[in-house]
């Protein structure tokens, strides 16, 4: 019967809480906290002790929220981590609003409620009927104080994490990255080559790769075949790839896309990539551009992802102020262990 209107109706009643879906482990270590759970762990808010009964009433939360938005997909994609996660977080946003006293009119959840059972633009009223006490197996009061819950969490959410920016320039940044390949050759200087200690080792090899590109260079050339088959080393190719992508052997590390994507065609660094095995003498064979064209075709889809990573960004950021905040406490501290920064700072 959810099939009627899951899909497009309840992902606009709740678009903000599902683009900030956050993996469990972000927060809570929810491993340990399951355990302890199942252990009747005491968790306390701001002083106040909540009990298993009212940490339930969260979890309940939790599972009408994944429901609505999962539909028959729920018990496949959503397990019991999760929901005490999604439960965690409904603590905090509702004990935030409760300070703030944001409140939530019986008439925004009746309009809510008309929207997510709606079909043909009518509420149909046997559906929301048989869906609580058939699907749910609970009164319709009982899912309007629910959807009441969830409504608040949404208000804190929309109030602290939604008002956010993006710039022409980011969205261009953010397509560039996605769209923009080269392609780089490099000459492989092993470390193997060295027989020494390790420290050792590196250095005479960075003195060595130091020395071929300076050999490159004085003799006005950017070819990299010469030079490595005079002292019998290898030179490698990739295939195309963006700043998005790996690029194998190199790693992940934001530096080295860095480097390499401010390299001109036929350009060789005269930085040294020190890689697992061996020094990566690079130069750049080729360089994509965007299409401005397709871009301004695409410009608004790429607006709304860097929106929603911002929005991602702050979320955490906020979870974890009230997470602080509020002293909220519970036996998993993988939270302390974060290193997350308000990104106001």
């Amino acid at each position: 019967m959810l099939k009627k209107f899951r899909s497009r109706q309840v992902k606009i009643v709740f678009w903000i809480l599902i683009i900030l879906i956050v993996p469990p482990f972000f927060f809570w270590g929810v491993t340990s906290f399951t355990r302890a759970r199942r252990e009747n762990a005491n968790i306390f808010i701001d002083g106040k002790h909540i009990s298993s009964e009212e940490f339930r009433e969260y979890q309940n939360t939790s599972k009408i929220y994944y429901r609505l938005i999962m539909g028959r997909d729920f018990s496949k994609q959503i397990n019991q981590e999760m929901l005490d996660s999604k439960a965690l977080e409904f603590l905090l946003l509702l004990w935030k609003a409760k300070k703030d006293k944001i409140t939530v009119s019986d008439k925004e959840v009746i309009e809510t409620i008309e929207k997510i059972f709606s079909v043909d633009g009518r509420f149909d009223k046997d559906l929301y009927l048989r869906y609580t006490k058939e699907g749910l197996g609970i009164l319709p009061r009982t899912f309007e104080e629910y959807i009441r819950m969830i409504l608040l969490s949404e208000k804190i959410i929309d109030l602290y994490v939604r008002n956010v920016e993006v710039s022409d320039d980011e969205v261009k940044e953010a397509y560039k990255k996605a769209n923009e390949k080269v392609k780089i050759s490099y000459i492989f200087v092993p470390y193997k080559n060295f027989e020494k200690e390790d420290e050792q080792t590196k250095a005479l090899a960075e003195n060595f790769a130091k020395g071929l590109i300076k050999e490159i260079t004085e003799n006005n050339t950017f070819e990299l075949e010469p030079i490595a088959k005079k002292y019998n080393l290898e030179v490698k190719t990739t295939d195309y790839f963006t700043y998005n992508e790996p690029i194998p052997n190199f790693g992940f590390e934001e530096e080295i896309y860095q480097d390499i994507f401010s390299l001109k065609k036929n350009q060789i660094s005269e930085k040294l990539f020190l890689l697992p095995e061996g020094i990566a003498i690079v130069r750049l064979d080729d360089f994509l551009t965007i299409d401005d064209e397709k871009f301004n075709e695409e410009k608004e889809n790429y607006r709304n992802w860097v929106k929603s990573q911002k929005m991602f960004t702050r979320h955490m950021n906020f979870i974890y102020q009230l997470r602080k905040e509020s002293n909220l406490k519970f036996p998993a501290q993988s939270l302390d262990e974060l290193s997350l920064k308000d990104d106001n700072e």
